[in-house]
């Protein structure tokens, strides 16, 4: 068993904790891990129990991806202030010309 867990197991996982809770514990070793780099992102699962979704009529169960902020992309090819002015003004004069000529 603890060669198992040495190689398959995460750090933080408790499964004694519950649907939800299960997952959590490895949020601080999942966000370590996506800052040295060595995962890309991680998915914490929390599924949700038929047992007391029939019982309260309440969804329990939550799931989020966690992955690095990318910082500050800039885009390319994007069209610029002045691009989109010029299309307005010339869109504005072909429709005031339309208005004017009833055509």
């Amino acid at each position: 068993m603890p060669t198992f867990i040495k190689e398959h197991g995460m750090p933080g996982f408790a499964p004694t904790q519950g649907h939800i809770p299960s997952g959590v514990p490895f949020v601080g070793a999942g966000r370590k891990m996506i800052m040295e780099g060595k995962i890309d992102r991680a998915m914490i699962v929390g599924k949700g129990s038929l047992f007391l979704g029939r019982m309260t009529n309440l969804f329990d169960g939550v799931s989020i991806v966690m992955e690095k902020n990318p910082g500050k992309v800039e885009e390319i090819g994007a069209v610029s202030k002045e691009e989109i002015k010029g299309m307005v003004a010339e869109t504005m004069k072909e429709f005031a010309a339309f208005l004017l000529n009833g055509k």
